[in-house]
C-alpha cells in the first residue's frame, strides 16, 4: 500500500482551448489525486480565470501563478509546493485516461523511483496520424525500463526530485531529458507503465513541426543534454538530407544533358528521395509523411548548426 499523499501537477501556459478536458480528466480518475496543482506561466487567453473557477469549486485543486516562468522553473515550483510524497506530471494540452494515475501507482513498487507512463496521439485526421508515426513511440515497442519518458506522463517520488533537481532553469526545453539523464547516471530505477496513458494533440502544421524539431535539437546540443547521442542523431539526419540534395542536383544536371533519360529515371528518383510510413500506404498519407520528413530533416540540420555554434560560443565565453 502507498503511504502519504499523491499530487498531480501540470505546468501550462495559454491552454484555454483544452483546459476543460484536462481538468475533467483528472477529476474523473479512478484513483483521485489528493492534490491537483497547476502552475500557470502567465496565460493571457483566459486559462487562469478558468482554473480559478475550478479551484473555487474543488478543494483538491490548487493554482499557483508564476508569470514569466519557463517550463523548468514551473516544474520546480510545482515540486517545491506539492504536498504529496509521490508526484505525477501531466502537461497542458493533454488528457488523461480515467485509470492513468491508478496504473502509474500500481507500477510503483518499493524498489522503483520513476514510473514512465506513455502518451498517444489524439489523432482525428490523416495529418494527425502522420505526426503520430513520427513523434509518438508505440507503447508496445517501449522497453520495460524506459529511461527516456516524457514528463507529460510520468510519476516519481518527491525525494527523487530533491536528490536530482532542481530542473536547470536556464533550459527552456529538454528539461525532462536532462532530468532523465541525471536519474540514469545516479542509478535511479525506472519502470514502464504501458497502460498509463495520456493523449496529446499532435502539432497542427508544418510550421509547428519545424519550430519544435529545431528547438529540441538546438537546445539539446547547446546545453549538452544526452550527448553525444543527440548530436550524432542530428548528424545522421543531416547527412540523409544532404545525400538527397546531392542526388537531386545530379539528376537535374543529367536531365539537362539527356532530357529523355531524365524523364525515364524520374520515377526511380522519386522512390529514392521518398520515405514510406510503416503503418499506412495511402497516397495522401505518404505525401504528408514526406512533407513532415523533409521538415524534420531541415529542422534537425538547422538545429545542429545553431546549437553547435552556440555551444562553442558559450565554451569560449567561459574560458575567455
Amino acid at each position: 500500500m502507498l503511504d502519504g499523499e499523491v499530487t498531480v501537477y501540470c505546468a501550462l501556459l495559454n491552454e484555454r482551448a483544452s483546459i476543460d478536458e484536462l481538468v475533467q480528466s483528472l477529476l474523473r480518475q479512478t484513483r483521485l489525486p489528493d492534490e491537483i496543482l497547476f502552475v500557470d506561466g502567465g496565460s493571457k487567453d483566459g486559462t487562469l480565470e478558468r482554473l480559478s473557477q475550478y479551484e473555487s469549486r474543488h478543494d483538491i485543486i490548487r493554482v499557483i501563478q508564476a508569470p514569466g516562468s519557463n517550463i523548468a522553473q514551473a516544474r520546480n515550483i510545482a515540486f517545491r509546493n506539492a504536498r504529496g510524497d509521490v508526484i505525477a506530471s501531466i502537461d497542458g494540452g493533454c488528457v488523461a485516461r480515467p485509470d492513468w494515475l491508478e496504473r502509474l501507482l500500481r507500477t510503483l513498487g518499493n524498489d522503483i523511483d520513476i514510473v514512465a507512463g506513455v502518451y498517444v496521439a489524439d489523432a482525428r485526421t490523416d495529418w494527425d496520424s502522420v505526426i503520430e508515426e513520427f513523434f509518438y513511440p508505440p507503447p508496445e515497442s517501449l522497453p520495460d525500463e524506459w529511461k527516456e519518458p516524457s514528463h507529460r506522463s510520468v510519476l516519481l517520488r518527491k525525494r527523487v526530485w530533491e536528490e536530482l533537481g532542481p530542473f536547470p532553469e536556464y533550459l527552456y526545453r529538454s528539461e525532462d531529458s536532462w532530468f532523465n539523464q541525471r536519474a540514469e547516471e545516479r542509478g535511479m530505477r525506472f519502470r514502464t507503465a504501458r497502460d498509463a496513458v495520456v493523449s496529446w494533440k499532435p502539432r497542427a502544421n508544418l510550421k509547428e513541426v519545424f519550430r519544435n524539431s529545431y528547438s529540441w535539437v538546438k537546445s539539446d546540443i547547446m546545453n549538452g543534454v544526452r550527448m553525444p547521442f543527440e548530436r550524432n542523431r542530428a548528424i545522421r539526419i543531416t547527412l540523409r538530407l544532404l545525400r538527397r540534395v546531392v542526388l537531386f542536383d545530379l539528376w537535374i544536371l543529367a536531365t539537362l544533358q539527356e532530357p529523355v533519360a531524365g524523364l525515364l529515371t524520374l520515377p526511380m528518383l522519386v522512390l529514392v528521395l521518398s520515405k514510406y510510413p510503416i503503418r499506412t500506404r495511402s497516397a495522401k498519407r505518404v505525401w504528408l509523411y514526406n512533407l513532415v520528413d523533409y521538415a524534420v530533416m531541415m529542422a534537425s540540420a538547422s538545429g545542429l548548426f545553431v546549437g553547435q555554434l552556440m555551444r562553442l560560443l558559450k565554451r569560449k565565453a567561459v574560458y575567455s
